[in-house]
């Protein structure tokens, strides 16, 4: 019976279902507002977790705007910064050098779609283990469900794909 039960409970924790805490808050850069998978709306939800001082996050920037400057309105997308510090180390997200670093990196960008902010305690929540790292979510029955993980940076055509087949397997 355990050996049933083990690859069981592997496929669901591997597929994000209960191991990602939805509760988890990221401030906005002006820490006036915060944002959690509870308070989206949309039917797909992607969020981009990244780094200003990441190489693979500055080469996914115009994809990520390109793809983002023309969302129909059932995609909601979310930009996550952080710093590489906060993956190996105790870091807030109310971190002074976290919060200039990701706002300059937003300005130095043009980055237009919403920005918020991750300390070690978010990263940890959402399992991030490196930047940049993409989780594409779907909504079911009132929750998000999370539907595909990519870690690296993602092109605007693996972005397209994703949030086009979001019903076939991983």
């Amino acid at each position: 019976m355990k050996l049933i039960i083990l690859p069981l409970l592997l496929l669901v924790s591997c597929r994000g279902e209960f191991y990602l805490n939805t509760n988890t808050k990221f401030p906005d850069l002006n820490k006036k507002e915060s944002f959690s998978i509870k308070s989206a709306k949309a039917e797909i939800l992607i969020l981009n977790f990244f780094a200003p001082d990441c190489p693979p996050c500055i080469e996914e920037m115009p994809d990520l705007k390109k793809y983002t400057k023309d969302l129909p309105k059932h995609i909601s997308f979310i930009g996550i910064g952080s710093v590489l510090e906060a993956i190996g180390e105790s870091l807030a997200n109310t971190d002074s050098k976290l919060i200039d670093r990701v706002k300059m990196f937003k300005q130095e960008h043009n980055i237009t779609y919403p920005v918020y902010l991750a300390g070690s305690e978010q990263l940890n929540s959402f399992k991030v283990t490196g930047f940049p790292e993409t989780l594409v979510f779907k909504l079911k029955d009132n929750s998000y469900q999370l539907k595909r993980r990519h870690l690296s940076a993602i092109t605007y055509k693996e972005l397209v794909s994703f949030t086009n087949n979001l019903e076939e397997p991983w």
